[in-house]
């Protein structure tokens, strides 16, 4: 699985790029150069090129990849459930002291007042989320409700990109555009890998979005809170916390997904008499025992009862011990049987017997002939006589 190689490129240039946003803030005020003969704009540019890279590599990875299941159910994971309640509760008091600074102001806008509604219930959704890692069972019930963080994201990348349009593009900071792009597109596959929802590969997926989404989350978080900390007012910096966090639960989960990815021929989806889906993950010890697929008939493809032992008038017998004779006018209409001196006896398997008379009446003894059956032939004898009654 070479998804998993991944983490050969995202680990350097990670790093690389939380460095190079890092030093760009570091010496964004000054005009000399800020490190390496580079100056802060160029530190940027290498910063969001490094994660570029992430991008393009992971999917080198994981076209490469021919071997991953495309499902996945979540694990006991306590570090990606304590950074989702952790998260959760940031997004709820953000949005509730939105709230408060909206009624306070008297200033009621339409996009605000979307970003605060999905920001309450993105923090619904990670404390369901946060549970779901402790509990390691999920559900396609909640589909909507994992696709919340994803949407909320989805708000605040048009509200940046409004926000951009009112200033110079110089001192804009993209690194956190790039961060919400990339935050958006993996909840949102996030959510189809968790409800069991039938995709391409959402697996792969993830991992094409999470590596680039930790990294420019971690760049753009990271150097902000060492650079552009409020020490006055504490609890305004719960942006750059929750984006620090929304980083850390990004990574715990990719930690998790890279360890206990399975092969596609390890993995049975099973299709239930209820909505949602049953995973299951088959031992390797008993992987040669078990089908690698299991399918249900439709009710369109279901045989009745009645048709069960029935053979197909389709079915092919030219393998089968016997000759089909053409019936000729040798055959005796009274009584229901070749003559036994005819001669199309002689295609028969079995010899004629000339002391047998075939004329002759029925005068076999019942009681004679039930002596010699046993318990078996008498009960075979009762259900057939039954059967025909």
């Amino acid at each position: 699985m070479t998804s998993k190689f991944s983490w050969i490129s995202f680990i350097p240039l990670a790093v690389a790029a939380v460095f190079f946003k890092f030093v760009n803030l570091m010496y964004v005020d000054s005009g000399s150069s800020a490190v390496f003969g580079l100056s802060p704009l160029w530190c940027e540019y290498i910063s969001l090129f490094c994660i570029a890279g992430i991008f393009l590599l992971t999917i080198l990875f994981c076209v490469l990849d021919r071997t991953i299941s495309p499902y996945y159910a979540v694990r006991r994971n306590f570090g990606a459930a304590i950074f989702g309640l952790l998260l959760a509760a940031l997004f709820a008091y953000d949005g509730c002291t939105r709230v408060f600074e909206m009624v306070q102001t008297g200033r009621y806008e339409v996009l605000p007042l979307i970003e605060i509604a999905f920001t309450i219930l993105a923090a619904v959704s990670f404390v369901v989320l946060g549970l779901s890692h402790f509990t390691r069972k999920t559900s396609g019930r909640y589909s909507l409700l994992f696709l919340l963080p994803a949407l909320m994201c989805a708000v605040r990348l048009v509200s940046i990109f409004i926000t951009f349009t009112t200033i110079s593009v110089t001192t804009a900071d993209v690194s956190l555009l790039i961060a919400y792009i990339f935050s958006t597109l993996f909840l949102f596959n996030y959510a189809v890998m968790l409800s069991l929802t039938e995709a391409k590969n959402a697996v792969k997926w993830c991992f094409i979005y999470g590596f680039p989404a930790v990294a420019a989350l971690f760049a753009y978080g990271i150097s902000n809170i060492y650079f552009n900390f409020n020490y006055d007012e504490i609890f305004a910096n719960v942006g750059l916390f929750e984006i620090v966090l929304l980083g850390v639960y990004i990574f715990s989960f990719m930690v998790e997904l890279t360890a206990f990815s399975k092969p596609r021929d390890m993995v049975v989806i099973k299709d239930g008499d209820e909505e949602e889906e049953e995973y299951k993950e088959i031992d390797p010890e008993k992987e040669k025992e078990l089908p690698p697929i299991i399918t249900g008939l439709d009710e369109e493809d279901e045989i009745p009862d009645d048709k069960q032992s029935m053979y197909l008038t389709t079915a092919d017998t030219s393998d089968y011990i016997y000759k089909e004779t053409p019936i000729s006018d040798e055959l005796n209409g009274d009584l229901g049987y070749i003559d036994a001196n005819a001669s199309v006896v002689d295609d028969y398997i079995t010899e004629k017997n000339d002391e047998y008379d075939v004329t002759a009446e029925k005068t076999v003894d019942d009681g004679a002939y039930n002596s010699r059956l046993d318990e078996i032939d008498k009960l075979i004898l009762e259900i057939s006589e039954d059967e025909f009654q």
